[in-house]
Order: C-alpha cells, then sequence, then structure tokens
C-alpha cells in the first residue's frame, strides 16, 4: 500500500474544520445567511490567489479550454448544493444522506467512460463501506435528536407541530448538516412567518413520505456531485492547481449573483450577527486550503481515488464534534465510524493494485510540487 498523499490529509482536515465552523455559524444564523457569508468572504481570496500566480507562475494565463471545464465545475457543484438544500428541506437529514453519499459510486463508473480510467471493484466496495457509514453516523444524528426531544420537558406531540424556535431547522448547508445531535439549533435567530410555516409543512411532509420533488432534486445532488470531478480532473490536466483554483473562485463568484436571489426568496438575510462572521470566516478559509489541496491531489493521480477517499471527510468532523462540541457519542454513530475507516483503507489499498495510466501520465505531464506549470 503507497503512502498516502499529505495533500489528501490536508484537505480531509480542512474539509472537517469547515463543517464544524459552519455548525458554529450556524448557532447564530440560518443556512442562507451562512451561504451568502460564505460567499462573500470569498472575494477576498481574489486578489490573495492573483499575487500568488504573479509570484509563482509569472506569464499564467486562463485559456477558453480551462474557463471551460473550471466553470462546469464551479456550476454543477452550484446545482448540486441547491438540489441537497432543497431535499434536506423536505424530509430527514439521514434519508437525504443514505442517498447522496453513493455520489462517489457514480463518480467511479462515470471516471471509466470519461477519463478512461480503470473499474476497480475493491474501490468499488470501498466506496459502498463508505456510503453505509455516512448513512449510519446521519442515521444516529437523527436519533439524537428524536431522543433529545422526547427527553424535554413539555416536548409537542407528534400531533402537535414545534413552535418555530422550538424545532430543528432543516436548512442546513453540506458539513454542518452531516454533523448530527445539535444540527441547525439556533440561538439566536427567529425565522420568519413564512420560513415557519415552510418549516412546517416540510415536517408534514417528512412523516407522508418522501414527495416527487425530494425524489429528483436527491437524483439531481447525487449525480451532479458524482459528475463534477469529472470536470476538475480534466482542468487540472491542462493547467497547474493554483491557475485551476482563481478560476473556480472567478466562477463561484459568477454564482454568488444567482445564489442571491434564491436565497433572499426564501428568508430576509440577517448580515449584522457578529459571531457568524467569525465562523463563516475560518469556514471559508478552511474551504479554500482544503480546495487547493484537493485540486493538487487531483493533478497527481486518478480521479476515482481522490473523490473517493476524500469523501470520508465527514469522519474528521464527527470527532471535531466529539471533542470541540462535546457533541454525544452513540452506538450507531460508532458502527459507522468504523465503516467509514474501514472504507477508506480498503480505497487505500487500491492505490498499490495494478492500474492504467491516467489521463495526465498519458499526455506526459506531470505537476511537481512547486506551482510552475509543467
Amino acid at each position: 500500500m503507497q503512502n498516502i498523499d499529505p495533500n489528501i490529509l490536508v484537505t480531509l482536515f480542512c474539509w472537517g474544520i469547515w463543517g464544524i465552523s459552519d455548525k458554529k455559524a450556524l448557532s447564530y444564523v440560518g443556512q442562507e445567511d451562512v451561504i451568502l457569508r460564505l460567499y462573500v468572504i470569498s472575494f477576498f481570496f481574489i486578489p490573495v490567489a492573483f499575487f500568488a500566480l504573479q509570484h509563482f507562475q509569472p506569464g499564467w494565463s486562463l485559456s477558453p479550454e480551462i474557463l471551460l471545464w473550471s466553470g462546469l465545475a464551479s456550476g454543477s457543484y452550484m446545482i448540486a448544493m441547491l438540489a441537497y438544500m432543497t431535499a434536506m428541506s423536505e424530509t430527514e437529514a439521514s434519508y437525504v444522506l443514505g442517498i447522496t453519499a453513493a455520489y462517489p459510486l457514480i463518480f467511479q463508473i462515470v471516471a471509466t467512460i470519461f477519463l478512461g480510467e480503470e473499474l476497480l471493484p475493491q474501490r468499488m466496495i470501498g466506496a459502498l463501506v463508505i456510503a453505509f457509514g455516512l448513512f449510519f453516523i446521519g442515521w444516529s444524528g437523527e436519533s439524537a435528536k428524536a431522543d433529545k426531544q422526547a427527553g424535554d420537558a413539555g416536548a409537542p406531540s407528534e400531533s402537535t407541530p414545534a413552535s418555530s424556535a422550538d424545532q430543528p431547522s432543516t436548512y442546513n448547508p453540506t458539513p454542518a448538516s452531516l454533523v448530527g445531535s445539535q444540527s441547525g439549533t439556533h440561538s439566536a435567530y427567529n425565522p420568519d412567518s413564512e420560513a415557519s410555516s415552510r418549516l412546517e409543512s416540510a415536517a408534514s411532509s417528512s412523516k407522508s413520505g418522501v414527495n416527487k420533488k425530494t425524489i429528483i432534486c436527491l437524483l439531481i445532488a447525487t449525480f451532479t456531485w458524482g459528475v463534477y470531478g469529472i470536470f476538475d480532473k480534466k482542468a487540472v490536466n491542462i493547467a497547474t492547481p493554483l491557475v485551476i483554483y482563481f478560476a473556480k473562485i472567478l466562477w463561484d463568484i459568477c454564482s454568488f449573483f444567482i445564489v442571491w436571489p434564491i436565497m433572499l426568496r426564501r428568508k430576509k438575510i440577517d448580515w449584522k450577527q457578529k459571531q457568524s462572521w467569525g465562523f463563516a470566516a475560518i469556514s471559508e478559509f478552511a474551504l479554500a486550503i482544503g480546495a487547493f489541496t484537493y485540486l493538487s491531489a487531483l493533478s497527481r493521480t486518478t480521479a476515482s481515488y481522490v473523490i473517493t477517499i476524500t469523501g470520508c471527510y465527514p469522519l474528521l468532523m464527527y470527532l471535531f464534534a466529539l471533542l470541540l462540541l462535546k457533541e454525544k457519542f452513540n452506538k450507531m454513530r460508532f458502527l459507522g465510524i468504523i465503516l467509514v475507516v474501514a472504507g477508506g483503507i480498503v480505497v487505500q489499498l487500491t492505490e498499490s493494485a495494478p492500474k492504467s495510466p491516467t489521463p495526465t501520465q498519458r499526455q506526459g505531464l506531470s505537476v511537481p510540487a512547486s506551482f510552475t506549470k509543467s
């Protein structure tokens, strides 16, 4: 078994911090507020990436091909996030997590078709075990919330919807919604009447079953997350990770002007809450580092391996939640962690298995540790 790429370790750590920071920000404001804060803070990374390019890669440029692949990656991720958010507002988090956790399996299939990567049975098995582990951890979070509600004095009965202040919000961004037992409990956030109605409607919908809208959103989110890595891999095959990172920031800024009006239709945005800005800044900083190291890892090995192994990041997030947020540990979550670790080991073992050359290797390209373009 080959040693794991340090870029992957940094990515896993940063994405774990991302999830915890988002969760802390959500204790002050709603999901829409946090997402827009992340977009706004990302504006500050444009000059940072630009000056890094000027220093490490003088003469760099953004070709139409680079803009195409990076734009497709950013656009597909935005679509996946919007579909995921909608699904989370319609049904239980454990159900959404159980379905969308299958995206590495889809990616391995499309990577075989579009990138010419070898479809390794061991890697497919590892991805499936990881998906089951994430499902159990998500399920443990739902069980913990249900137990807490049942034990609270004066907890509303199943036939009586909770008030907007007591009912856990179903609007959580991807990382924070995975954490579990305390997810979406807002201490300083009071939704308006329209948002409150929407939450009660979602709770009623989740009891009566999964509707067609939810199924469509789950399919869109899972499939789109399953293919966006194709665009990232295509991009890092023609330019260095730093160039692609800069291009994706520019596209993300464009996405902001699409996401903003969508969020404004959901609720009034609270821009003044100070603590949430601090946690959002930590989250965006971790996202920025993780995005760069993810692209660096992607440039060095097969995309199916990178996408699958980095899909284990919720494991770090759960451990941080236990250590930093003092969340409760239960048997269901322990089983999920064991499955995620076991699946990750199986995936890592595939790196020593014989496999076809990557597209980068077939083109005779290599991306060194420095930022210098090969």
